[in-house]
This record gives structure tokens, sequence and C-alpha cells, in this order.
């Protein structure tokens, strides 16, 4: 497999992170203040990261597997801590954390083009779709155990990042 392969399928699994917690009951935390959080800490770790300069200094494979990490960690907290307040901050980690990773694999996959940007940008869309819609997709198939969830996307995120 081709690195924009890889990275391709690294982005997948790190993109089930992003909606992991759509099986969180509303009794525990607010779906809408959880839906918020991910965007939010998306858009403050891309200006984080971008104000301090990482995706020109850090390697782009480096980057990718660190924010993977990050996101599988930041994913697994609220598997082990209770609260509302834990699950929100863990939710915007997570959206700071797949800031990291999203910029370090179009970059990766863009010096993989050889001349066809078309077929591997739309590769990237897909697994960010693809990775976007795996948390659905596992609770339409009845797993509605919102913890193991959270355990099973942060397992995808490392497996995808090693």
């Amino acid at each position: 497999m081709s690195a924009a392969g890889r990275a391709t399928l690294g982005l997948v699994l790190a993109c089930t992170t992003w909606f992991a917690a759509t099986a969180v009951p509303a009794h525990v935390a607010s779906p809408a203040l959880l839906a918020a959080a991910v965007p939010l800490g998306f858009a403050a770790g891309g200006l984080t990261s971008a104000w301090r300069g990482w995706p020109e200094r850090v390697p782009p494979r480096r980057l990718a597997w660190n924010g993977a990490r990050l996101v599988a960690l930041a994913n697994l907290v609220p598997a082990v801590i209770d609260g509302a307040a834990v699950l929100v901050a863990s939710r915007t980690g997570v959206g700071a954390a797949l800031a990291l990773v999203y910029p370090a694999v179009l970059q990766m996959a863009a010096a993989d083009a050889a001349g066809r940007p078309g077929r591997v940008l739309g590769a990237v869309i897909a697994a960010l779709t693809i990775g976007s819609a795996g948390p659905h997709l596992i609770r339409a198939l009845g797993v509605t155990a919102w913890r193991p969830m959270l355990v099973a996307t942060s397992v995808a995120v490392l497996v995808g990042g090693a």
C-alpha cells in the first residue's frame, strides 16, 4: 500500500472519533454541546498548530502519529473518568488533536499524488466521510453502550496510526 493509502486508512480510523460520542445518552451530557465541542476543538487545534508552525517544522508522518495518539487518549478519558464536563473537554481535545492529523494526512497524500491530485483528494474526502459515519453505523448495528464505543474508536485510531 502506498504512503497516501496508509495515510488515508489512518484518517478513516481517526475520524471515527469525531462522532464517537453519538451514543452518549442525553441525561449524561447535552448532545448539542457534545456536537459543538469537536469542531470548536478542531478550530482551536488548527489555529494553534498553524500559529506554532508545526505543519512546516514537524514531519507529516510524525505529526499525524502524535495527533492520532492524542486523539485516542482524549477519546478514552470519559471512559475512565465520569462527568459531563470531562466528556465535553474530552470531545474538545479530540477535535484539537484531529487538527494535527488532518493536515498531515493531506500533506502526505499530496506528496504521493504523482500527477493525480483529484484521485488522492477524493480518497481523503471519502476517508473523512467514511470515518465520520463509522460510529453512526456501529450504533445502527445495535451497539448503544457509549463507553465501549469510545474505547473501540480509540483502539481503531491507534491501529490506524501505527
